[in-house]
């Protein structure tokens, strides 16, 4: 799972802001700053917020939009990360680097450490 923040705001546009919340909440998943709407219009997302669904490809096989109870979906990503770690088994894995990353203003993921508070 990735977060990709898309400021609706023009005060949710800064990095150390986002970074702040991520903290602030616990978020345990990368999250990108997407200040630029690089992501919104790649996706041509139209609503905050936007659920995509990936296969392991980046392939985008279903997607949700406007609000929604977390517990609804937890069995259908249950089932997708399932059929997906099935058909991984001569994935090798992926590469994940935590904390902090600033390789371009808005375009590096965030990456939260565990315990980070």
């Amino acid at each position: 799972m990735i977060g990709v923040h898309s400021p609706k705001f023009p005060g949710e546009h800064d990095t150390a802001a986002v970074e702040h919340a991520v903290r602030r909440l616990a978020v345990g998943h990368p999250v990108v700053n997407n200040r630029d709407f690089r992501v919104w219009r790649a996706y041509a997302v139209r609503a905050w917020p936007t659920l995509m669904f990936l296969d392991p490809d980046g392939k985008v096989i279903g997607f949700h939009e406007g609000e929604f109870e977390a517990e609804a979906l937890d069995g259908v990503i249950g089932d997708m990360i399932a059929a997906f770690d099935a058909e991984a088994a001569d994935r090798p894995p992926a590469a994940v680097v935590h904390g902090p990353r600033r390789e371009r203003a808005g375009s590096a993921p965030f990456l939260p450490r565990q315990g980070a508070g």
